[in-house]
């Protein structure tokens, strides 16, 4: 997944498909039941994973075939720059159509 600052792309394998307003299909940590079995399948989240930073919440998901981008603004914390840091896993689901189902 990449994406300038404020966006993260997501490229699906080809046939999976989100929908095209897929904010409503996002779910972090504050909206999942149970961190321990709502992330991957019902398996626990593996050491290492981080929760997605509060202060960097998602504004708007769009989903076009098996591409999404997940936009979110420009954080700040005590006058400094807020961003996703590169080599750190964050917990987060979005949903996406499986063409095997």
């Amino acid at each position: 997944a990449t994406g300038g600052p404020g966006e993260l792309r997501i490229l699906a394998p080809r046939g999976f498909t989100f929908a095209e307003d897929c904010f409503f299909d996002l779910h972090f940590a504050d909206n999942l039941p149970n961190l321990e079995t709502d992330v991957f399948g019902g398996f626990a989240i593996p050491p290492g994973y981080m929760g997605w930073p509060d202060d960097l919440l998602p504004t708007h998901c769009a989903g076009r075939e098996n591409e999404a981008v997940i936009s979110f603004p420009a954080g700040t914390r005590a006058g400094e720059a807020v961003l996703l840091q590169p080599g750190l896993a964050y917990v987060f689901r979005v949903g996406v159509l499986n063409p095997l189902e």
